[in-house]
């Protein structure tokens, strides 16, 4: 190790001394005079410490030797004031906070001040004619060997390297280094430890937010003061399901630019973040593959959402930042569950209609039974017109077909099955759609194609097919007309066919209108109970449920074909059947069998009492009508082998048709009973013991069968 005495030291701190003053007087523009009057020296000892220590000290090479040399050229006499000058400035670096080191070019440390010895934790001894190598950590040695030649050419450098104490611990230093005309390089070094671990412990914050903000479960959306979206996090994209990334949206989307959120009413709501109101906003939809600046991609989500503003430190806002909570899956249960309830409210609806259908089914039937039978009675008279009877046979149909229509409103409610038999289809739908004409506006018109075809079905219900079906065509067409086409005829399914229907032959129906047709996304959902595309109070949406149901109770099947702009065709196949396949029991209003005992009939109603009377005399019965079931039950009791059979109605006010039988079979077992209903329920699910059951006949059409089955016990009993 070179030893340099203390004479050279300080010659060589004198001449940086000196060089420093120089600078100083530059940096101030104080004059030689100035120095000797001492505060404006002063001033120029403030000005190198506050310049020179942050500043790069490169810049001190060109003023040190040049300012110094023109002072002592002119100013020799004032020498003494120099050294005065320099004794004070060897004084601040002396007592300077900031480590100074004077190194050679070989990179030995020459001198230092008192900071100098205690950064580094050596005596002034132990750090002078130590190399870099030995102060300097060996990875950042390579780096300041490669400075040392750049401050050569460049005169100054700064850097951050880390060096060793003499206690082997490491320091983080930030140095400023000036090379000087005698070829030594001056270096002023400040530890910088603490404000490294503060900024490390900074950016390991940030980088743990940050990932905290990346992985979380929430939505997170950062905004420039522009509005433009500058940054995204993981959930973002899982969010709106992009298949590329973030990157669709980032530097791209901007808040005031989309229609979009414009439409959505949100624009008054983002204003408020940027005006520093932290915003939360109402459950919205928002739909990214509308956004074309975004790229749009993506998928329909509902959102609840979040502003909030970022302040600087004047409370300005810079950012905003927009988090959203995905609540599709919420709002599309409570969809669902609204529209559950609104099943059930409907379910409960049709649920009320059963119960008021089968409470007047009674009443409703009891009506229709005096117009059936008058009107059979008054086909019997002779001397009538053909005019006549067809009129009277109009009244008799349409009175059936009511009962049958409080049936089906029956069985639709309690899915229960009707009897089915062999209709004409041609004749049923031929008259359908002659009742309907009425009610259809003249701007539409019907076109009708009728093979005659032969199906088991109940009439009802092919009534109630034709006429939902050629009701919704025509109100489709009820703004524009147009046509409703009706074709019948035969087609054979085979078992290779593109359809879930059993081989065979089959009645092939297809109602076609020229309306507006079905859009496709509605086309899928047509036959769902419930679904509608008219207003309220135009229909519950049960039409076509309803129509497919009884295609399928029947056997068959319903299709649809529908194309915007064109129309629309529904085609029904339904089995086709013989006519030995009928279940019912024809009864022929002619030649209706006579009798001549006597019976007694009961029931509540004066009106089916007379009539029930007067078609029971017609055929030479003795008959006894009472309106009351007491009364009745006096009369029997006073005279019980008076009679030879019952007639009662099952529904009746303190003494029911049911417990007058068992009264009077009471008294006398083997007389038979005869019990009628205008409710079906009442005949299949009441218990007859202690009844001496003829026969359960349900109203209103009941005259013909009640006849035979008179005269077919009595003939019997013969």
């Amino acid at each position: 190790m070179r030893i340099i005495d203390r004479a050279t030291r300080t010659a060589g701190r004198g001449l940086i001394v000196g060089h420093l003053v120089g600078y100083g007087l530059a940096l101030t523009g104080i004059t030689i005079e100035d120095m000797l009057h001492g505060a404006e020296f002063m001033a120029a000892i403030s000005a190198i410490h506050h310049h020179v220590t942050p500043v790069i000290i490169g810049n001190i090479t060109g003023f040190l030797g040049y300012n110094l040399a023109k002072i002592r050229a002119k100013e020799h006499a004032k020498t003494l004031e120099i050294k005065r000058a320099e004794e004070k400035f060897r004084n601040y670096i002396e007592h300077s906070p900031i480590a100074v080191f004077v190194l050679d070019g070989k990179g030995e440390v020459m001198d230092g001040n008192p900071a100098a010895w205690a950064l580094l934790g050596y005596s002034e001894e132990e750090l002078i004619s130590k190399n870099l190598k030995a102060i300097v950590h060996v990875d950042d040695f390579a780096l300041i060997s490669d400075k040392r030649h750049i401050l050569k050419k460049t005169g100054n450098i700064s850097s951050e390297i880390r060096l060793l104490k003499k206690d082997g611990s490491i320091i983080n230093a930030k140095i400023d280094a000036g090379f000087l005309p005698t070829g030594m390089f001056l270096v002023f070094c400040q530890d910088i430890s603490e404000r490294k671990k503060t900024v490390e412990l900074l950016f390991e914050t940030k980088n743990r937010f940050k990932q905290i903000i990346e992985q979380s479960p929430s939505v997170y959306e950062l905004y420039d003061i522009a509005g433009t979206q500058i940054e995204v996090n993981k959930a973002y994209e899982n969010l709106w399901n992009f298949p590329e990334g973030r990157e669709r949206t980032v530097n791209k989307f901007n808040l005031f630019k989309s229609q979009q959120v414009a439409d959505t009413g949100l624009i008054v709501q983002i204003e408020k973040a940027y005006a520093g109101e932290t915003v939360s906003l109402p459950p919205y939809s928002f739909d990214p593959t509308g956004e074309t600046e975004a790229d749009g991609a993506g998928r329909v989500r509902w959102l609840n959402s979040k502003i909030y503003p970022l302040k600087d430190r004047q409370g300005r806002v810079t950012n905003i930042v927009i988090t959203h909570e995905d609540i599709s899956d919420r709002i599309h249960a409570e969809n669902e569950n609204k529209e559950l309830q609104e099943q059930i409210v409907q379910s409960q609806k049709l649920g009320i209609i059963g119960t008021l259908a089968s409470g007047i089914a009674h009443d409703f039937n009891n009506i229709l039974t005096p117009i059936i039978g008058y009107t059979h009675l008054m086909r019997e008279q002779k001397g009538r017109s053909e005019q006549d009877y067809e009129r009277l046979s109009v009244i008799s149909s349409s009175a059936r077909r009511a009962k049958e229509l409080v049936e089906q409103v029956l069985n639709f409610s309690r899915r229960t099955e009707e009897e089915q038999h062999p209709i004409q289809l041609k004749a049923q739908i031929e008259d359908t759609i002659s009742l309907l004409r009425a009610s259809i506006p003249s701007t539409i018109e019907f076109s009708l194609d009728l093979q005659n075809q032969q199906v088991l079905a109940s009439a009802a219900r092919i009534h109630q097919v034709v006429l939902n079906l050629c009701t919704n065509a025509a109100q489709a067409m009820q703004e524009t007309g147009g046509r409703v086409t009706i074709k019948l005829a035969q087609t054979e399914v085979t078992a290779d066919s593109r359809t879930l229907l059993p081989a065979g032959r089959y009645a092939l129906l297809s109602i076609s209108d020229t309306g507006p047709g079905i859009a496709p996304e509605v086309l899928p959902q047509i036959f769902d109970p419930y679904f509608t595309t008219k207003n309220i109070g135009e229909g519950t949406g049960l039409g076509l449920a309803t129509v497919q149901r009884i295609l399928t109770s029947l056997g068959g099947n319903i299709r649809v074909e529908s194309q915007l702009g064109q129309g629309s065709t529904f085609s029904l196949q339904i089995p086709l059947t013989r006519a030995t396949e009928t279940t019912q029991k024809a009864f022929v209003p002619q030649d209706l069998p006579e009798g001549d005992k006597h019976l007694l009939l009961v029931d509540d109603e004066e009106s089916l009492v007379s009539i029930s009377t007067e078609f029971l005399q017609g055929l030479g019965y003795r008959v006894t009508g009472f309106t009351c079931s007491h009364k009745a039950l006096k009369a029997f009791e006073q005279c019980p082998e008076d009679f030879d059979l019952l007639i009662t109605d099952m529904t009746m006010p303190k003494l029911t048709g049911i417990d007058l039988s068992q009264k009077i079979n009471d008294i006398r077992p083997e007389l038979p009973v005869i019990l009628c209903s205008g409710q079906q329920d009442m005949l299949t699910k009441q218990n007859f013991d202690g009844i001496n059951l003829l026969k359960a006949l349900q109203k209103p059409d009941l005259f013909a069968e009640m006849a035979f089955t008179i005269h077919q016990h009595f003939n019997d009993a013969i």
